[in-house]
Order: structure tokens, then C-alpha cells, then sequence
């Protein structure tokens, strides 16, 4: 979208929303709740029905820097190295995820799995009911900025301007896909595609079906500057970035 594009189009603004004292770095909600996480390194609950703040969690040493949210329980990762599953409805916390040694990026919940990426390039897997590490392999060259499921595998986007495809049973590179020209700042695997946006403007679409395309990716210049998106949201008809 260019810029005389987005002058003209008619955005209304719902709400703005109250209450954190540093920047807001992650977002995640459902049809009630919308948790968010900030650099004055808390997390804030607020009801999406009155947008109020019903609850404050005193999260981390340092900045929230990513969330995941199933309605009922909140995991987060941040600066402090640590993960940290919360009951959403108390904001007490159940669970410490302890060994990055480095800030924690991303993460991502596969059914009982824990995926998290770090900036040092590291992607560990954790027990989500023991908060126990059974594995971790180094996956970029540079900060794990993305995680996303895609079937039987997954996928990861990194500073090294890469994104990679892994077979989530041996953790294996299955291909790596270049061509975004800066960090990969969100990727999300859907159907047989991979949807992804970095700082060099675009929100690249791959094919995953090598009989059709050769992982040659459709190209979307949607922005003259970088985009620092944290959400890629995608049907089989449309795309969304934010």
C-alpha cells in the first residue's frame, strides 16, 4: 500500500487504550480478552466487551517482548532470558521456562510443545506441562524474530534476512527460502503456503508446492518503508499485516 493509498483509506480508530508506562511490544487476544506485553515489563488483561484493564501481572525483570494466549493461559518470553506461563483469569503464574542465554524473541504452542527463538539465534523446545527443555538447535544467524506452524513442520524468520522450514519430529532444515533483502520480522504457514513480511517493505507469499512454482514467492510491495510487523494473518484469499 502506498502512501497516497493509505491517506485515502478510511481507517476508524475503535479505541485507544490506557495503562502501560513503555512501549507496548506484543499483542495477542480472542473474542473477550486482549493480553498485551510492554517494555515497563509488565502484562495487561483488558476485557474487549468495556476495554478495560481487569488485571496487571508484574511479568519480567525486562521488556515483554512475545505472547501466546489460548483463552484460559498467557505464556510470555522476554529480555530476562525466561518464559513464563500464567493463568489468565488470576494472573498467577504456574510455570518458569529457564535456559536461554540470550533475550527471548518469539515463541509459538504446538498442542503440548513450547517453541521459543532467542537472538542469539538458538530455537529450544520445552514440555509445556513440566517446563522441562528436550531440545534446542541453532537456527539463524542472528535473532529468531518469528515462529509458525505449518503442518507437520515448522517454520522460523530470522535477521539473516532467511526464513527456514523444519521437520518438527528430527528438527531438520528442510530448505531455507531467500530472497527478502532485510530481517524477516514475522512468518505464518498456512495451507501450502508461507506468508511473510520484513524490513525491506514487502509481504513475500511462497508456494510450498514445488510441482507449481519452485518456491518462487509472489511479491507484494505494500510499503515504501520498513515493516516492523509482528502479525501476519492469513485465510486462503486474504492477507493481512500489522
Amino acid at each position: 500500500m502506498t502512501k497516497k493509498e493509505r491517506d485515502k483509506a478510511n481507517f476508524n480508530r475503535l479505541q485507544v487504550l490506557y495503562g502501560h508506562r513503555g512501549c507496548v511490544s506484543c499483542l495477542q487476544f480472542d473474542d473477550r480478552l486482549l493480553v498485551s506485553g510492554s517494555h515497563d515489563k509488565t502484562i495487561r488483561v483488558w476485557d474487549t466487551s468495556s476495554w478495560e484493564c481487569i488485571r496487571v501481572i508484574q511479568a519480567h525483570q525486562g521488556t515483554v517482548t512475545c505472547l501466546e494466549f489460548d483463552g484460559k493461559h498467557i505464556l510470555s518470553g522476554s529480555v530476562d532470558r525466561l518464559l513464563k506461563l500464567w493463568d489468565a483469569c488470576t494472573g498467577q503464574m504456574i510455570r518458569v521456562f529457564s535456559g536461554h542465554e540470550e533475550p527471548v524473541a518469539s515463541l509459538k504452542v504446538f498442542g503440548r510443545l513450547v517453541m521459543s527463538g532467542s537472538t542469539d539465534g538458538m530455537i529450544m523446545f520445552w514440555d509445556y506441562d513440566t517446563g522441562f527443555c528436550e531440545a534446542g538447535i541453532q537456527a539463524h544467524e542472528g535473532s529468531v524474530h518469528s515462529i509458525s506452524t505449518c503442518g507437520d513442520h515448522f517454520v522460523s524468520s530470522g535477521g539473516d534476512n532467511l526464513i527456514k522450514e523444519w521437520d518438527m519430529c528430527t528438527c531438520t532444515c528442510l530448505r531455507t527460502l531467500q530472497g527478502h533483502k532485510g530481517p524477516v520480522q514475522c512468518v505464518r504457514g498456512t495451507y501450502n503456503r508461507i506468508l511473510s513480511c520484513s524490513t525491506d517493505g514487502t509481504v513475500r507469499i511462497w508456494d510450498l508446492d514445488q510441482r507449481r512454482s519452485q518456491n518462487e514467492p509472489r511479491n507484494i510491495s505494500l510499503h515504501e518503508n520498513t515493516i516492523e510487523a509482528k502479525v501476519v494473518r492469513a485465510d486462503k484469499n486474504t492477507t493481512q499485516n500489522a
